[in-house]
């Protein structure tokens, strides 16, 4: 009869225990849709996938959207169109390599150019090579590892140094800005 009674006891502590640590560490209230409204987001990698699903989420709360991916075509002509008919209240498309360090400093300018700031910053880009790892051929394996790395570290680096200035200066103390990265294993 003891042994039930600890086991109960014990059962009740380990819940009460998870209950607390998620409400304090792992809980994140839903977002209001007045806290997103107008909010200048930039997307990399929109053009399908996540990214895709990211720019029509964001959409939903009225956000000012800039859309960036090398797939300019499916870009203009089917993410923007559904993200004005979601609900976004600007659009912008941009052509965007980002295996390019002028292209990742060209995102941000553009960006305050039509918006004069940015508050969101998502970093959804990725490039993959399906490639043995060890080649006989040297010289494509390093080929095919600099544009994994120009593209998966430099593409995220040089893109959010070039955004920090402007993240810096829209944030406050209550609607702090973000930057929110994305990867996989692939990329």
């Amino acid at each position: 009869m003891i042994g039930v009674f600890t086991l109960i006891i014990l059962i009740v502590i380990i819940y009460a225990l998870s209950y607390y640590l998620y409400k304090n560490y792992f809980y994140f209230p839903p977002i209001e849709h007045e806290q997103l409204k107008n909010k200048r987001v930039i997307i990399t990698g929109a053009s399908r996938g996540i990214g895709e699903q990211l720019a029509y989420e964001y959409s939903r709360y009225n956000c000012r959207l800039i859309l960036a991916a090398r797939s300019i075509d499916v870009l203009k002509n089917k993410i923007a169109i559904n993200c004005r008919n979601f609900g976004a209240t600007q659009v912008e498309c941009i052509e965007f390599d980002a295996s390019k360090e002028q292209a990742c400093i060209e995102l941000i300018e553009k960006t305050v150019e039509y918006y004069q700031g940015i508050d969101i910053l998502v970093l959804n880009h990725t490039a993959s090579v399906y490639a043995p790892f060890f080649q006989d051929d040297i010289p494509t394996n390093i080929t095919n590892m600099k544009k994994l790395m120009d593209t998966n570290f430099f593409g995220y680096f040089q893109t959010t140094m070039s955004a920090l200035p402007h993240l810096s200066e829209s944030g406050t103390d209550k609607q702090p800005s973000q930057i929110i990265a994305i990867s996989s294993l692939a990329g």
